[in-house]
């Protein structure tokens, strides 16, 4: 069984690319279904993005990427999406993100250039004492720094040394 490494992940992109990425790219984990999505009142199909519900609940998971669950970060069931200061048509949305051992960073970024958006992790491995924090723009990897508490004290250094395990 592995250990699982588990932190938060943002997504950032336009409209257009978000919702592609959530309609094509993202499924439910048990059944491999696509996710059904519900609307606000004044939301259409076009645009899904003031947040995401899904229908159903459990886990979902990332098209192309091994061993991962992505999950809403409240109760309720929802993915939000904030509007970007620079650009109205830019959206965030950030969620729970689990992958077994680590995060495989090369099967992100074919995510992240297919789909057109930029991803941003923070994950931490209480088992073995490490956190992983990546970031890839347009489908390019731009930041991958392992901090291993080998030495140190992980429960005190780490930001969340409850996390994963």
């Amino acid at each position: 069984m592995p250990n699982w490494c588990v932190g938060t992940m943002k997504v950032r992109g336009t409209s257009e690319n978000l919702t592609r990425f959530f309609k094509e790219g993202v499924f439910h984990y048990d059944d491999k279904k696509p996710l059904t999505f519900i609307y606000d009142k004044g939301e259409n199909e076009a645009d899904i993005l003031s947040y995401v519900k899904t229908k159903d609940s459990g886990y979902l998971a990332i098209k192309g990427v091994t061993r991962n669950e992505i999950s809403p970060l409240d109760d309720y069931g929802e993915i939000y999406f904030t509007g970007s200061r620079n650009d109205e048509n830019i959206r965030i949305g950030y969620f729970r993100f689990e992958t077994a051992w680590g995060i495989e960073t090369e099967q992100l970024v074919e995510v992240s250039k297919k789909y057109g958006i930029d991803i941003r992790i923070h994950a931490f491995e209480q088992g073995m004492e490490f956190e992983q924090f990546i970031e890839v723009h347009a489908g390019n990897l731009v930041k991958n720094e392992v901090i291993s508490f080998e030495d140190r004290d992980w429960a005190w250094e780490s930001v969340n040394p409850n996390w994963g395990g």
